[in-house]
């Protein structure tokens, strides 16, 4: 386990994190296999609050856990990615659920990345160089469109002023859009191999 920061760098092949990043310096197989494992492991989130004065905020998260016994996918998309501490948030969560109470409850590393600008500069490359498929590809195409709300209004120093009434309205489409997508389905065919042929 690593109890710092500090820790998960020395951990993950290097102890000052990269500030002269670029898609370029991820190489094939690193860009292959970060977005193949977040397809499968990682989650776009939209989150919708209202502030005590009645405001309506907006926020758009990129997330990935992973057991606390296997943390090195969690230091490998550090690592690749350049990740520094105030880029994200790296937490243990499950520690203390009763493992006779809870389904899948072992403790696991969430990696959290919040800020839009990290999120449009560092992964959205990735994700246009190495392609993710399903479902996600479809909520890509969502989230990206938040993140570019965000940043930009964090761009032009509007990021705690109130929406416009076209931002609130399409933030929210976007938000429904998400919602839908992430509900389960009932597929039309059913793809089994059954011993039967049928």
């Amino acid at each position: 386990r690593f109890n710092s920061w500090s820790r998960a760098l020395i951990l993950a092949g290097y102890i000052i994190p990269k500030s002269d990043w670029s898609i370029e310096s991820v190489t094939p197989e690193e860009g292959g296999w970060l977005s193949g494992f977040f397809a499968g492991e990682g989650c776009f989130t939209i989150h919708k609050t209202i502030t005590p004065r009645g405001n309506t905020r907006y926020e758009a998260t990129i997330t990935i856990s992973q057991r606390i016994d296997n943390p090195q996918p969690i230091l490998e998309i550090i690592r690749i990615l350049g990740l520094a501490q105030e880029m994200c948030n790296l937490t243990i969560q499950g520690e203390h659920q009763k493992k006779d109470t809870a389904y899948n409850c072992n403790p696991v590393y969430t990696l959290a990345i919040r800020r839009a600008s990290v999120i449009k500069e560092r992964w959205i490359p990735l994700f246009d160089r190495y392609h993710l498929r399903s479902k996600k590809e479809a909520e890509l195409k969502i989230f990206r469109q938040v993140i570019d709300i965000l940043d930009n209004r964090l761009r032009n120093g509007m990021f705690r002023m109130q929406y416009t009434e076209a931002e609130k309205a399409l933030l929210e489409n976007l938000n429904e859009q998400m919602k839908e997508i992430h509900k389960y389905h009932k597929p039309e065919n059913d793809i089994s191999f059954r011993k039967d042929g049928k």
